[in-house]
């Protein structure tokens, strides 16, 4: 190979494997989840929530979410909390990326809601249902997952 070749390939493949010019970010903001039964509306205490980071690789210029492409190998973190006697919990989450929301309180039907912006950014939610999941009875007992900063 030409040393003229070789000169414009090293460099190429320097930035490529840097991550170079790739949202690698892990800047983190706290929020809070409030659960409340659907019906009633009335505080969930005890739920379990666990709040993950939803992680693309992604190589190439793709917009995802409305954000950037992301090249990364390493998942953000994700966290878990249980919510107090008034139904909220205070959390610590990634801000680039959406999250998957999962909730999981006794004698209710387990809720997944993905957040795509954090609420420092977007401002606070209205209460939401679970996106995905099976129909459920008409009867079944279910939550509503509010998120505020």
């Amino acid at each position: 190979m030409s040393r003229v070749r070789l000169s414009l390939i090293l460099p190429l493949l320097a930035l490529v494997l840097s991550g170079g010019g790739c949202s690698t970010s892990r800047t983190s903001r706290p929020m809070t989840i409030a659960v409340r039964d659907k019906l009633t509306r009335s505080p969930v205490a005890s739920a379990h929530i666990d709040a993950r980071t939803i992680h693309f690789f992604a190589p190439g210029d793709i917009p995802l979410y409305g954000r950037d492409a992301i090249l990364d190998s390493s998942p953000p973190p994700s966290v878990h909390g249980v919510t107090g006697a008034d139904g909220t919990v205070r959390m610590t989450v990634v801000v680039e990326h959406p999250v998957r929301v999962i909730v999981i309180a006794a004698g209710y039907d387990v809720q997944i809601v993905e957040l795509v912006a954090h609420p420092a950014d977007a401002g606070p939610s209205e209460w939401l249902d679970a996106e995905f999941g099976p129909e459920l009875p008409s009867d079944a007992r279910r939550v509503e997952v509010r998120f505020l900063p």
